[in-house]
Order: structure tokens, then sequence, then C-alpha cells
């Protein structure tokens, strides 16, 4: 634990690095964490990327036969969170449940990342590169899919859950104090990231996942 805790601390020093270069306010009391995280397993992330995937390419307006046959494809049926089967079954739902879940291409992106099908998670500034995410796994079977998958390290996963976890609380406290948010971040990427990592690195279900700052 201990030496977790002291990596913990050389990542939140390297953070607020990051942070100051790119113009963000540092918050120097934000906890650190002090156990190992734990990473779940390539067939969890892989089955949780596809199921986002698919209900976001449903947000984005994908017709519902469409979206039948990419659950029948990749045998998804089994792997959805209750909110996501209640969107999917829903053949009318509101466009503020489309957008919702459109914005799920990001948490997607951020698994695809932990999968090593995207390279690095970029300055957060932008929305993902969907039509290059969703070719990921339209070109992929579900087990090849989950076969060449390369895994990133806990270190990896600890860096950018750091960053991130900082990037929210600053873009938080623009909100509460009414001013612009800083180093022209997204807040929609934030917010998505943040759930996706903090997904990663937990053991909750998908729909119960806090991103507390």
């Amino acid at each position: 634990m201990f030496t977790f805790f002291r990596n913990a601390i050389k990542r939140r020093k390297k953070s607020q690095k990051y942070l100051q270069r790119a113009g963000i306010p540092v918050n120097s009391n934000l906890p650190v964490p002090r156990e190992e995280i734990q990473i779940r397993t390539v067939e969890e992330i892989a089955n949780r990327a596809m199921c986002i995937c698919t209900v976001a390419a449903k947000g984005e307006g994908t017709e519902s036969e469409v979206v039948k046959k990419i659950i029948q494809r990749y045998d998804l049926i089994n792997h959805f969170t209750k909110n996501e089967k209640e969107f999917l079954h829903n053949a009318d739902v509101s466009e503020e449940e489309r957008f919702h879940f459109s914005w799920k291409y990001e948490g997607y992106w951020v698994l695809l990342w932990m999968l090593g099908y995207v390279e690095e998670l970029s300055y957060p500034d932008a929305t993902c590169d969907v039509p290059f995410a969703v070719t990921q796994l339209s070109e992929r079977t579900s087990e090849t899919f989950i076969t060449e998958a390369i895994i990133r390290s806990k270190e990896e996963l600890a860096e950018q859950a750091d960053l991130i976890y900082n990037m929210h609380w600053a873009v938080r406290q623009a909100q509460i104090d009414g001013k612009a948010i800083p180093g022209d971040l997204n807040i929609g990427v934030v917010q998505e990231r943040h759930y996706a990592l903090n997904w990663l690195m937990g053991t909750e279900n998908w729909d119960e996942v806090e991103t507390h700052t």
C-alpha cells in the first residue's frame, strides 16, 4: 500500500505540471488514492465496450433493425445494463435520451484505449473519432475483438484516471464560479472519460459509477 501511495503522489505531481502547462487550475487539496487499483478482465472490458458502442449507435440515430443485428452478431443480449436495455427496447425514445447515449462514444473510446485499439487519450478538447472507433469493432468478431486486445498496465490507467479527475474538478469549479471552462476542455468529453476510467478501476455496475471531485 505504501508503494502505491508514494507512486500516487508522483502521478499527482505529474498531473499538476501537465495542468499548469495547459493553463488549467490546480487544487492541491484533492485526495490522492491510497489503495492499489484493480483492472477488470479483458473479456469484461471488451463486452462493455461492445455494448457502449451499440447504445451510442442507437443514440446517434441508427435504425432499430440495424441495432438488433449488431446485438445478434456480437451476442450482447446478456451484457447490457438495466438502463441500456430500457433504452434499446424503447421504440419512442426522447431526443434527450438519444443525446445522452450518443455521448457514450467517449466512454467507448476510453475502453478502446484500454484494450490497445486506440494509441493514446489525447487532450480532451474535442470529441473522439467516431468512424475510426466504430471500425475497430465492425472489422472484428466478438472473439477477435477480445483476443486481439493488448490490455494496458495499471500504471497507465492510474495516470489517465488521476489526470482526468483533476481536469473534471477544474471544469466543475469553473461552472460553479460562472467562469469560462479552462484550457478549452470539452465538458462532455471530460465527464465521459472520467466515468469510463472510474468504471475500469472499480467494481460498480456501469449504471452506478460515480465521478466525485
